[in-house]
């Protein structure tokens, strides 16, 4: 099992803001990042991945309010405000991020998945349309959720990686 794996347990987490049973709590999840990123420079970030997977919303979003521009940073804060829900707080995040980092990888899963809605025509994940459709329910929330949790995990892999 990897680190991520053991940072980011199944069952992934819901599109809102509920708590669920499995959760860590916010102490627990950054000793738990501590141990795999010590010293690491995107450790705090990390740590906001994980809080988000863990449904821990307000801590994540104390961590990434403190590094706002940062592009990693700009990104947790447009999927957390997507979790609240608040459909136009995470669109205007997503307006200041511009492509999703992952919007390639995104675009071809969210095909997979089949949510060929959230897919701009050059195959790339239209993070706004992501955003509507958690927020309003207008898609299959098992795919959308299914989405997400490959959005976090790969988001914690990308930041293990920089």
């Amino acid at each position: 099992m990897s680190a991520i794996d053991e940072l980011l347990p199944d069952p992934p987490p819901d599109l809102g803001p509920q708590v669920r049973v499995t959760a860590l709590d916010a102490a627990t999840v950054a000793g738990h990042v501590t141990a795999v990123a010590a010293g690491h420079p995107q450790r705090s970030l990390l740590e906001a991945c994980v809080l988000l997977w863990h449904d821990r919303l307000d801590e994540a979003h104390r961590i990434v309010q403190a590094s706002e521009g940062e592009r990693w940073s700009d990104t947790l804060h447009a999927i957390m405000h997507r979790r609240e829900p608040d459909e136009d707080n995470s669109r205007y995040w997503w307006r200041r991020v511009g492509k999703h980092p992952l919007a390639g990888e995104l675009g071809g899963e969210a095909l997979r998945l089949g949510l060929p809605g959230l897919v701009s025509p050059a195959g790339l994940l239209l993070p706004s349309a992501m955003a509507s459709a958690c927020c309003q329910g207008t898609l299959p929330g098992e795919a959308l959720r299914a989405l997400q949790a490959c959005e976090l995990r790969w988001l914690a892999r990308s930041l293990l990686a920089s």
